[in-house]
């Protein structure tokens, strides 16, 4: 993952951050964290929970003003958001914490954000989830709703004997609607809407 991490943000030539044009130093280098994250020693503790529980967390931005962090879902099974704060909350849960007034918010592209504050710090941590657990649209919501619905009842009734399916060779075009409904939601998982 560092490997494919550094192609991605680094420029070997320069030895920079290609998101902040930081210079590279020796730890970022060995570990991929910038070493000036002194408010936060608990980084790559932080790091190996979030691998854990499927996520990659990397660090971004200018890290002037906040740290930013940035957690992508990496494996199938990975916890949701919220399982996600709460595991980098408890590496030390003395210093590190949400206020309870504070919610995750919406942003572009189903990204999810909270503010997660360090005690004692003068920064905090700006953390930004790439969600893969439903869409931010709630039309398509409640489309992929009721697609299921209609996927379960044919389903249901075809096995149960309320529903009798024409001949395969049948020109009748009820031999077309579960595989459409089963098209659609295959197509809106894949672009990484909720099913």
């Amino acid at each position: 993952m560092k490997k494919e991490f550094e192609e991605n943000i680094v420029d070997k030539e320069k030895e920079v951050c290609v998101c902040c044009k930081r210079p590279l130093d020796e730890q970022f280098k060995r570990t991929g964290i910038f070493k000036d994250v002194k408010s936060l020693p608990e980084l790559p503790r932080m790091i190996e929970v979030a691998k854990q529980c499927g996520y990659a967390l990397i660090q971004h931005g200018s890290m002037t003003r906040d740290i930013d962090l940035l957690a992508v879902p990496w494996v199938e099974g990975a916890v949701t958001p919220k399982g996600l704060i709460r595991m980098l909350c408890s590496v030390n849960p003395n210093k590190i914490f949400v206020e309870e007034h504070q919610k995750i918010t919406e942003k572009p592209f189903g990204r999810l954000c909270q503010v997660i504050y360090i005690a004692g710090a003068d920064t905090y941590i700006d953390l930004s989830i790439c969600s893969t657990f439903g869409s931010t649209n709630p039309t398509q919501d409640a489309l992929v709703k009721a697609l299921e619905a209609a996927r379960q009842f044919i389903e249901n009734g075809i096995e149960l004997g309320f529903i009798r399916m024409p001949d395969e060779y049948s020109t009748d075009s009820a031999l077309d609607t579960l595989p459409m409904i089963k098209k659609a939601l295959s197509t809106i998982k894949k672009e990484g809407g909720k099913v």
